[in-house]
């Protein structure tokens, strides 16, 4: 928490309230027995995030467990479960739980790489405008983004070990872009462009994931999706199959800008 200030957690539970507004709005639908209830994959991938959000800021809190319980039931689909949601979720506002002082400490290295991964976009804007009228730094493939991505994380880890090899698969071998041995984490990089789609780029991820749960010494899988354009339709969609998958390690996916 002592990272993101409250009026940044605020911000973020009133994108979510607005969201569900407009997803009330448009898929609430009536049962035979004069019942309402919301239906449809963005209700469900708006329960996930928000599901999310609080496991992460709010773990201890009462109204995280009395909201996993609201949408474990069968009920969950009811409008009334939504108003009881959006409703906690305004409160959460008005009345922000008390924060404890933490012991000051060095931050985690894993949550040092996911904020260079959330924050890349802004790093390749700002190389847009450069001084003496030099023109701007451009990415035009997926070796440009490694490379940039290689040099800012030499800021912060020692060992990182480009292209390495995993185990054979097929009949051949075939590289990670980078591997961290200090976190244990790989790092898998994806540049979303003009032609992309959902479906390719997760497809070609799944086999991704399914080729690195081979290496026993990895724990952690960031797949990083660069996406400048925002080509893809269904980000919060790609992002929640992806890091369901069956594998040992656990895969967080993080898609810049989201």
């Amino acid at each position: 928490m002592e990272w993101i200030i409250i009026q940044d957690l605020n911000a973020q539970i009133q994108s979510f309230i607005d969201e569900g507004e407009e997803i009330a709005s448009t898929q609430t639908k009536k049962r035979s027995d004069g019942s309402y209830y919301i239906s449809g994959d963005r209700y469900r991938i708006w329960l996930e995030k928000i599901g999310r959000f609080l496991s992460v800021y709010y773990p201890e809190e009462t109204i995280t467990e009395e909201f996993f319980s609201l949408i474990n039931s069968r009920k969950c689909q009811n409008q009334h479960t939504y108003d009881r949601v959006r409703g906690k979720l305004i409160s959460l506002i008005k009345f922000p739980p008390q924060q404890k002082p933490e012991p000051e400490r060095l931050p985690d290295k894993k949550d040092i790489l996911l904020s260079i991964l959330i924050h890349f976009d802004k790093y390749a804007k700002q190389l847009q405008t450069r001084r003496n009228n030099k023109p701007p730094y451009e990415f035009y493939d997926e070796a440009d983004i490694q490379d940039s991505l290689h040099a800012i994380l030499r800021l912060f880890f020692s060992d990182i070990r480009a292209e390495d090899f995993v185990p054979e698969h097929a009949g051949g071998k075939s590289r990670v872009d980078f591997f961290i041995p200090e976190i244990q984490s790989i790092i898998e990089v994806k540049y979303a462009k003009e032609t992309s789609r959902d479906k390719e780029i997760g497809d070609q991820l799944l086999i991704d994931i399914n080729r690195y749960s081979k290496r026993t010494e990895c724990k952690n899988l960031f797949l990083f999706i660069f996406d400048p354009l925002k080509v893809l339709r269904n980000s919060a969609g790609l992002v929640s199959d992806l890091e369901r998958s069956e594998s040992k390690m656990k895969i967080k996916v993080v898609i810049s800008p989201y």
